[in-house]
């Protein structure tokens, strides 16, 4: 019994020394983080926390999006609430470009995760191949075909009503 007694004492000290050491080690070292709600969650629970970060919401975006443009899948992101959005869907269909609806987060609670990684490499091909000087052709194309078929719409841009640019060339 005696010999059981001192393996139970010795097994005790000995995880306590072991949980006293990793919590240490554990405080001392960086926290590895995957995605922004985590890093949100346990920097809120104590701002002196260093991270490692590594953005996999990025990194899968982006190996998704080269995996569309292998496919051939090219897509342009614009603001629905814009002007002609369905003319500029079928002028880009044309070009074979699908035209989606994206309203782009311009706030963020960290720079250290990047938005719209998978969004920004399909407009960078679009870019790459179109150019962008052809991509805005295409949306003042589309902007004046809708003026052109809404004449009675107001188009504004900038507080004005700009009917005029196109319905007068």
């Amino acid at each position: 019994m005696k010999n059981t007694i001192y393996k139970f004492t010795l097994l005790f000290f000995i995880t306590t020394f072991y949980t006293a050491c990793f919590d240490k080690k554990r405080d001392s070292e960086e926290i590895t983080v995957f995605n922004e709600f985590v890093y949100r969650q346990l920097n809120e629970k104590n701002k002196n926390t260093k991270f490692k970060i590594i953005d996999t919401g990025c990194i899968n975006g982006k190996k998704r999006a080269y995996k569309d443009i292998e496919k051939g899948k090219l897509k342009f992101y614009a603001d629905s609430f814009d002007y002609g959005f369905s003319e500029k869907q079928i002028i880009f269909r044309e070009h074979n470009i699908e035209l989606v609806n994206y309203v782009h987060p311009h706030n963020s609670y960290t720079e250290e995760f990047e938005k719209s990684c998978y969004e920004i490499e399909l407009i960078k091909e679009v870019y790459k191949i179109y150019g962008e000087e052809f991509t805005d052709s295409l949306l003042i194309e589309a902007e004046r075909n809708f003026a052109k078929k809404n004449p009675d719409s107001l188009f504004i841009r900038d507080g004005e009503d700009i009917r005029y640019i196109y319905l007068n060339n």
